[in-house]
């Protein structure tokens, strides 16, 4: 394949139109420091990248954590839409290891497991305990306790055990009850997370397969085998390509160490106080979480945040940038301190209205992100942070 073919595909993978500006794509390696460039090529083993002074900067598999097409500030994440309605009811499942599929339901389920079509893949049994939930009509109706819910299109909610999804749902609660799928809004179960698989692509439909490793000498060829989990541990049902044209879908992210990365929007939040002359502050904003779980988070002005971090945090990554940056008033120091440790330290003006670091932590003692008013006091000091990460230690490693 010639380099101008590559270019047009990866083109087509970042979703960039002909007169569109040329997309951007982060890698993160192994010590979680970001490249970004236009994506040249992608196979197996390693991914090109062209930066923005036209170096080409090769990253082998070994040395990568994840991939990801940049998206335009200001986009939404993409919504998942159900498949078009066929003969079978269509919905969003979301699996236990953090996948999320595009699938009909099929009547004909064994027992203790769903039977799925899943779009451009195929069908899949899996097991009702490896099911988080099966969205079908409109939003879902969380499960809490020790009881898995079933919310109906009337809006009516049953609470019990889900003892089986097919042409009916079965739900042991004081009464049996078997309510035909067409009736079904969500399914919600209380089932525990599981470790995710070795890799995560991340489409452009909103669809997360689970893989074990990926095939292929170039994007158009790209693909690999898609892994549920199964109590022997995985259970591979069909390919996904990293450009499927007759599905519409095309690969924006890859995860290729899964089970070391935790999104900083998703830590546990513990304290949120003012800095400066400000007497209150909001909470920070989490945005939805979008491509590979990650969310922008966004405080209000001069501020201090702090996360707990896992127990085997190893080090953050992430963008500090201004939320108002042409404004004249904008002008704040951001910090990221760990007690009394500053770790890293920018301003932020006009002049440098971002920034990236990359921080080695103790996973023993919290993070924090604080916000200081410049010269010009707190006004248009509101700062974004994107792409933040937390790195874990590699199995094995933690004492």
């Amino acid at each position: 394949m010639s380099l101008t073919t590559v270019m047009l595909v990866s083109g087509l993978a970042g979703a960039a139109q002909p007169n569109s500006p040329v997309s951007t794509w982060i890698a993160w390696n192994a010590r979680l420091e970001p490249v970004s460039g236009q994506l040249v090529s992608i196979n197996a083993d390693s991914v090109r990248l062209r930066d923005e002074r036209g170096r080409t900067v090769d990253l082998r598999r070994a040395d990568l954590v994840a991939l990801m097409l940049e998206p335009h500030r200001g986009t939404e994440p993409p919504e998942v839409e159900p498949l078009s309605p066929g003969q079978n009811r269509a919905g969003i499942v979301w699996l236990v290891d953090g996948q999320r599929w595009r699938a009909e339901v099929l009547p004909d389920s064994p027992q203790g497991e769903v039977a799925l079509l899943v779009g451009g893949v195929g069908r899949v049994d899996v097991a009702l305990d490896v099911i988080a939930s099966i969205i079908l009509d409109g939003a879902a109706t969380e499960a809490t306790g020790s009881s898995d819910r079933v919310r109906l299109s009337n809006a009516d909610v049953i609470e019990g055990t889900v003892l089986g999804i097919g042409s009916q749902v079965e739900i042991e609660s004081d009464t049996d009850v078997r309510a035909p799928i067409e009736s079904v809004a969500s399914v919600q179960l209380v089932n525990p997370p599981l470790p995710p698989a070795s890799m995560r692509l991340w489409m452009s439909d909103g669809s997360v397969f689970a893989a074990q490793a990926l095939i292929g000498d170039d994007l158009s060829a790209l693909r690999c085998e898609a892994v549920a989990p199964d109590p022997d541990g995985w259970r591979a049902f069909g390919q996904v390509r990293a450009v499927d044209a007759a599905f519409g879908r095309s690969l924006q992210g890859v995860e290729y160490a899964p089970h070391r990365l935790v999104p900083l929007g998703s830590l546990e939040l513990l304290s949120s106080r003012p800095e400066g002359e400000r007497r209150w502050a909001p909470p920070p904003h989490i945005r939805a979480p979008g491509l590979l779980g990650l969310s922008d988070i966004e405080l209000s002005g001069p501020m201090l945040v702090e996360w707990q971090l896992p127990r085997r945090g190893q080090r953050v990554s992430g963008t500090a940038a201004l939320v108002h940056p042409d404004s004249p008033w904008a002008d704040c120091v951001v910090r990221i301190e760990q007690g009394v440790r500053v770790l890293w330290e920018q301003r932020l003006n006009a002049g440098t209205p971002s920034a990236s670091f990359v921080v080695e932590i103790e996973a023993s003692a919290p993070i924090g992100v604080r916000v200081l008013p410049g010269e010009r006091g707190p006004v248009h000091d509101a700062v974004r942070i994107e792409r933040g990460w937390v790195l874990l230690e590699p199995p094995g490693e933690s004492g």
